[in-house]
């Protein structure tokens, strides 16, 4: 390991040295035909001795390796302002980690993640907005818990999860479209973080028989 180390550290500073002479970027290597993103380990669009102490440290077992799902396809928001996730890629993880933040910007929406492998999805509370048909046939998918912030849950969006027994929704949501949940046959609970009250005011759209017809469990 000490040797492993050495070398790492030597090919290290050189790349660093290359870097400080001629400010070299992720952006600026993609531009040329390049993927150094999976480099920029902080996330701040550069590299950096910060990316250095970084991998040092990974390398030490001072921290571990990030526990989110790599090789996931993100698109620029609306706005601007962030990202959403706009596709699987070539992520095969049974356990999907979405990360909050990506290339140093929040990750705010899923435009799209339907894949047939998944078993478990974990949304990060930076999420805002899930698209629809964003989980259509995800046919693995055993569990979901939807973060605070999400306002509607669209249309198509668990469509043909077959193996979906449970899911989790926020207080916060006050929407939820036809077809959201249309398909789900293992559907057996929901847990709703607010009270029956509350859920009795959600608008709830046709062709949503297997959430419906599903055992509540309420917070309150």
């Amino acid at each position: 390991m000490k040797h492993e180390r050495k070398f790492y550290i030597g090919a290290i500073v050189i790349l660093l040295a290359v870097i400080m002479v001629t400010g070299f970027t992720p952006g600026a290597a993609a531009a040329g035909g390049a993927d150094l993103d999976k480099y920029d380990l902080n996330g701040d669009g550069a590299l950096s001795i910060l990316d250095v102490t970084v991998l040092l440290n990974v390398l030490d077992g001072t921290v571990p390796v990030s526990p989110y799902s790599d090789d996931l396809q993100f698109s620029p928001n609306a706005d601007g302002s962030g990202f959403v996730v706009s596709g699987i890629g070539t992520c095969t993880d049974k356990k999907i980690m979405i990360p909050p933040t990506y290339k140093g910007r929040p990750v705010t929406g899923i435009a799209n993640i339907q894949n047939t492998f998944a078993t478990e999805v974990v949304i990060p509370d930076s999420i805002t907005l899930i698209g629809w048909y964003a989980f259509c046939d995800c046919t693995a998918l055993t569990n979901v818990t939807i973060p605070d912030g999400v306002a509607s849950i669209d249309k198509g969006t668990f469509m043909g999860c077959t193996s979906l027994s449970s899911v989790t929704i926020p207080e916060s949501v006050t929407t939820i479209v036809d077809h959201a949940f249309s398909g789900c046959l293992s559907l057996t609970t929901v847990y709703y973080r607010g009270t029956s009250e509350q859920w009795a005011q959600i608008s709830i759209g046709s062709y949503n028989d297997p959430l419906n017809n599903a055992a509540k469990v309420f917070n309150g």
